[in-house]
């Protein structure tokens, strides 16, 4: 959930190769997927080849990077997928009420380079519990684990593990001073490569050990459909989820470890904008100075304070949720809690000035894994109207594309509890291998949504 927001821009088209120049045949996709595969040659990661014609243009030639083939031909653009509406998410406030909640569950610890980070967990204590496959929910900027509360149940109705984790420095996990050497002898800071690591650690020491049982997924099935990798190795049995900069920092994990999770669902991932590659002349000259000022000590204490109080919390929760049922006493309390614990103003100083670091366009054109993208049509923090060119990669089209939420705005998993549960276990039927991986699915279990394909 992001706190701060700039005014967005339309992404250009543009090819950062060569000169910079762009031949004006070539399909608004295929240039998207050239400004991911330049960043990954700069990120330095492997990249599946975009399944894209390697005709070369002969009217306009132009340099193109490496890893993408010159493409100009519109007969090799697939069709965008339609996005698939849900038209009823929005539910009623008894409706909310009446479903299972673990907020306010004992939460479990898990130490990552001498930090301690909590998580939530439900289904992992069944008597099957090591032969369920295992879905691992990430929050966005100023939540934790608890607002899964209402998301959690439902998947291990379903016959899955079900867990949410911190991100290190949000929640009540530990919140250590940026540039702190960790145990690992690195200094640790509130970035996507140091969350990836936590996130890395936390499936291969608490997740994937407690499924020891659960049958592998071939690779053909989980990865032939994100480019020819049939001979890579078999995916864990790991579905992960995040909402808002959550998705990112999932998303940099599946790219330095492809085989920790066998898919993603994407909901209302970070857009950035404030990135220094996104945003505009004027906020390129104004981000610095507000992000110089909120790291002057008193200047940010006081912000800060400002809104970790109730009221103004309310009214930040307000803009970020359209679902007003959803921002009840229990969410203040939870979002509140940690928001005045110690560190927490050094970790909000921190992430706020962090405008480098990879995008959603770096990532997704790397991950060898389905993205199933979920995106609440009246969000205001990353508005639903930019997110077509996240839904044209590959993973994404593989995933089966893009489902709207009417009515639901930036945290559409509390919002929409009910309807994003349906989306999440529709998916994981498809990534690992059927719902508990063949396992029937108890009575009680929510049903999927007839309306998702």
């Amino acid at each position: 959930m992001a706190f701060l927001s700039a005014a967005p821009t339309v992404p250009q088209q543009t090819a950062p190769a060569g000169d910079g120049r762009v031949c004006p045949r070539v399909p608004p996709r295929h240039a998207r997927l050239a400004v991911g595969a330049a960043a990954s040659a700069v990120y330095g990661t492997r990249v599946p080849t975009p399944s894209l014609s390697s005709a070369s243009c002969k009217e306009c030639p132009i340099d193109v990077p490496p890893l993408l083939p010159a493409v100009c031909t519109a007969a090799a653009t697939p069709p965008s997928l339609e996005p698939t509406r849900v038209t009823q998410a929005v539910p009623t406030a008894a409706a909310l009420a009446a479903m299972p909640s673990v907020a306010a569950a004992a939460a479990r610890t898990h130490t990552f380079r001498g930090w301690r980070v909590e998580y939530l967990a439900a289904g992992d204590d069944a008597p099957d519990a090591s032969s369920r496959p295992a879905i691992v929910c990430v929050h966005g900027f100023g939540a934790n684990c608890r607002q899964w509360r209402r998301n959690l149940p439902a998947l291990a109705a379903a016959g899955y593990r079900a867990y949410s984790v911190d991100l290190l420095g949000f929640g009540l996990s530990d919140k250590p001073p940026p540039g702190t050497v960790d145990t690992s002898g690195e200094a640790m800071s509130y970035s996507f490569p140091y969350w990836s690591a936590q996130l890395r650690g936390f499936l291969a020491d608490v997740v994937v050990p407690a499924g020891r049982d659960v049958a592998p997924i071939p690779a053909p099935a989980a990865n032939g459909t994100c480019g020819d990798e049939a001979d890579a190795p078999s995916p864990a049995p790991v579905l992960a989820v995040g909402n808002s900069i959550g998705c990112i920092a999932l998303m940099s994990a599946m790219v330095d470890e492809p085989g920790c999770a066998a898919g993603l669902v994407a909901i209302s991932p970070s857009l950035r904008m404030l990135h220094v590659r996104k945003r505009g002349f004027l906020a390129d000259i104004f981000a610095p100075l507000a992000m110089r000022a909120l790291a002057v000590g008193p200047v940010g204490n006081a912000f800060l304070s400002s809104v970790a109080e109730p009221t103004a919390l309310r009214r930040v929760l307000s803009q970020a949720y359209a679902v007003a049922p959803a921002v009840d006493d229990e969410l203040v309390r939870l979002l509140l809690e940690p928001a005045e614990s110690p560190g927490a103003l050094a970790v909000f100083l921190a992430f706020t000035s962090y405008d480098t670091g990879p995008l959603a366009e770096d990532l997704l054109p790397q991950l060898s894994t389905p993205t199933r993208l979920v995106w609440g049509e009246q969000d205001s923090f990353e508005p639903y109207r930019l997110c077509g060119p996240l839904a044209e990669y590959e993973t994404v089209r593989a995933g089966g594309g893009l489902v709207v939420l009417e009515g639901v705005g930036h945290c559409a998993h509390d919002e929409a509890p009910a309807a994003v549960n349906d989306v999440v276990l529709e998916f994981a039927q498809r990534v690992l291998g059927g719902r508990a991986a063949g396992t029937p699915a108890p009575e009680d279990a929510p049903p999927v949504s007839p309306l998702l394909p």
